[in-house]
């Protein structure tokens, strides 16, 4: 993780790719960790392949969902990410970043009304992200 906290995103990649081949059965946290640098690396693709192999070794965890649905949103297929943040919501209903995300894909998508209203609702829910207020301002007057 060092290379990570020195953003050397490249190198850490290339050490998860090692840790999956050397630690197997231990997937899950290598191919979630891996996609978070490639994230990081605006490698949407990558991180979106990483992401779908660590939900199928644990479909169960909400963040393997949500992280693959915003580097979907990052791709523009705000379909794909809207299915994914559906799956997070079914897991954390009332998670606020989760429900901002879904707001944000409904809107891009042309539901402004809905997509505004759960942007709202994260935010009474305690989510004061400064992109949320953001959004709330320029998009949801």
């Amino acid at each position: 993780m060092e290379k990570y906290e020195n953003k050397d995103y490249k190198g850490a990649i290339n050490d998860l790719t090692k840790y999956i081949e050397i630690y197997p059965k231990d997937h899950k946290y290598g191919y979630f960790n891996r996609g978070v640098f490639k994230d990081e690396i605006k490698d949407y693709k990558g991180a979106i392949r990483d992401y779908s192999k660590a939900i199928k070794l644990y479909p169960s965890s909400k963040k393997y969902w949500t992280r693959r649905s915003l580097s979907k949103f990052a791709l523009g297929k705000y379909r794909g990410a809207l299915k994914d943040i559906n799956k997070a919501l079914l897991l954390d209903s009332s998670n606020p970043g989760s429900l901002a995300l879904k707001g944000i894909i409904l809107h891009k998508l042309g539901d402004k009304k809905n997509g505004c209203n759960l942007v709202k609702k994260s935010f009474e829910l305690g989510n004061e992200k400064e992109s949320t207020i953001d959004f709330l301002i320029n998009f949801c007057k």
